[in-house]
């Protein structure tokens, strides 16, 4: 028997050593093990995406806007670590699964629902679940008339946040109640104003304006659909309007609208961002730059700011597509259903060279929905491919769709797209048309270099462009601070166009080049 006990310790002893020997052989700790994870911070929540239930698809934005709303409440309860809407959307990206993007997200907490809206009535349900073990710690079905969508919010997140951090001082209870809009109705206008407005076509722009006009009418004191409207009514000095204002009417109602909500809120970063907007379509880059960087600094995740700035660097402003491409980029990680985004990530693209994966990207803004600008800028990027057929294509489908951008020549993009489908006959026509113009005082000179470039006419094509070199009128430049960013913006723009490939070496394509370069002041030392 103490031969026996022995023989145990000693196997129990070999085994202690075992235990304390890593793989390899070497002593603990073992190199390369896996720590274990820390736990969630303490208080720390989620508020995940809802699911719409309503049958009218329309309703959509009701639970997109659902979850950023009751965010905005829970963050401003102490005792509450709440993640970022914008993060939490690119974690169910990933991880469509309610556990597993709290685990992701790294939370204690997570706040998931359903909504449904059908004979004026809004349902919702929501629950607080704890993230380690799944166990639901609160959870309540809501049943209010469809424009009490606050209501509801409010109610959610002071249950949200009772059964995390449990009794809330009265200043939190006070500030969990504190609404945008006190008027329930307006506050329902000013999220489908918002939801319309991301769509870009012409008719859901019109669609919000009139939105967000009725929210304004209802609360006059309602700061961020003040600056929405302003945003909306920038929007149509591109894609149009049914009212029939002209740009300066359109640029003045818009700033009207974002002075009222600065007045209202100095800090709303919504206001700032319609400020950038209207500057640098009234021609102002530098103040729009200033602008979008206050905004940005009092919203450091908005996905409309960041596609601003994208706006404002590329190919249909200062036409500076290695700046632009970055903005563009974090505007859709935040918001991959921004398709405006996409669709300036293209051109940028395009306009770097790197055709396929511009194609690819207008493919993504398409998947999206249908979308005549869309389609026309599809046209642009085949037509660069050399895919005639595909480019006419698209360029009928827009066409069918609606034209949302002011001032395109569809006879002479018919006519150019017709060449890579090799029919040079429109084109050759079309040139004659407009030299004939040309001079008879109507020149469109862009579209004559385009025009040359397509049919090999090394000679015209670089006559035309430094003819629009010369005929842009210096004192209606855009301005990047106290002088015009360039002498001819206009041509800068047009130079970066890939089809002038065969021409880009000649010295007067790269004097033109050297001479219409944006000079951008707040870019100098940045490899600009």
């Amino acid at each position: 028997m103490r031969r026996g006990a022995a023989s145990l310790a000693l196997l129990l002893g070999l085994a202690g050593a075992v235990r304390a020997q890593c793989p390899d052989g070497t002593p603990q700790p073992c190199r390369g093990a896996t720590p274990r994870a820390a736990a969630p911070p303490a208080g720390s929540i989620a508020v995940l995406p809802f699911v719409n239930r309503s049958p009218d698809s329309t309703d959509a934005y009701l639970a997109d806007a659902l979850p950023e709303q009751i965010f905005g409440r829970l963050a401003r309860v102490r005792g509450l670590l709440v993640k970022s809407p914008t993060v939490v959307a690119a974690q169910w990206r990933r991880t469509p699964d309610p556990m597993a993007a709290a685990r992701g997200l790294r939370v204690e907490w997570f706040v998931t629902g359903s909504i449904r809206r059908a004979a004026r009535q809004l349902s919702v349900s929501a629950e607080l679940v704890r993230a380690a073990s799944g166990d639901g710690a609160w959870g309540a079905p809501f049943r209010r008339g469809d424009d009490d969508l606050a209501a509801i919010v409010e109610q959610i997140a002071e249950s949200v946040a009772v059964g995390v951090v449990g009794r809330l001082a009265p200043a939190e209870l006070a500030a969990l109640h504190r609404s945008p809009s006190r008027n329930t109705e307006a506050y329902r206008l000013y999220l489908y104003g918002r939801s319309l407005a991301a769509r870009r076509t012409r008719a859901d722009i019109q669609a919000a304006t009139e939105a967000f006009s009725r929210a304004v009418r209802l609360d006059s004191g309602f700061a961020a659909a003040w600056a929405r409207l302003g945003y909306a009514r920038a929007l149509q000095v591109q894609y149009g309007n049914a009212e029939g204002f002209t740009t300066d009417s359109l640029l003045s109602i818009a700033g009207a609208a974002v002075d009222r909500a600065l007045r209202l809120d100095s800090n709303l970063a919504e206001a700032w961002l319609t400020r950038g907007n209207i500057a640098y379509l009234s021609g102002d880059c530098g103040v729009a730059h200033d602008a979008l960087e206050r905004a940005l600094r009092l919203d450091s995740l908005s996905a409309d700011t960041f596609h601003s700035f994208g706006y404002l660097y590329g190919i249909e402003q200062l036409s500076l597509p290695d700046v632009a491409v970055p903005y563009l980029r974090r505007a859709l990680e935040l918001d991959p259903d921004l398709r405006n985004s996409w669709r300036h990530l293209a051109l940028a693209r395009l306009y770097e060279g790197h055709l396929d994966e511009a194609e690819a990207l207008l493919d993504s803004a398409l998947a999206r929905g249908e979308w005549g600008l869309g389609h026309l800028e599809r046209a642009r990027v085949r037509f660069a491919r050399g895919n005639g057929a595909g480019a006419l294509a698209d360029l009928a489908e827009g066409e069918r769709l609606g034209t949302p951008i002011l001032g395109t020549n569809l006879p002479a993009l018919r006519a150019l797209y017709a060449v890579a489908a090799s029919d040079s006959t429109p084109a050759r026509a079309r040139l004659d048309t407009l030299r004939a113009r040309a001079d008879s005082g109507r020149p469109d000179y862009g579209a004559i270099a385009l025009l040359s470039a397509a049919l090999g006419q090394r000679e015209a094509t670089l006559t035309a462009l430094e003819s629009l070199r010369r005929s842009t009128d210096p004192d209606g430049e855009p301005r990047c601070g106290a002088a015009p960013c360039s002498v001819s913006l206009r041509t800068w723009r047009l130079l970066q166009d890939p089809i002038f490939a065969p021409v880009r070496d000649d010295p007067r394509f790269v004097r033109l080049l050297q001479e219409t370069r944006p000079r951008v002041p707040w870019l100098e030392g940045q490899g600009q």
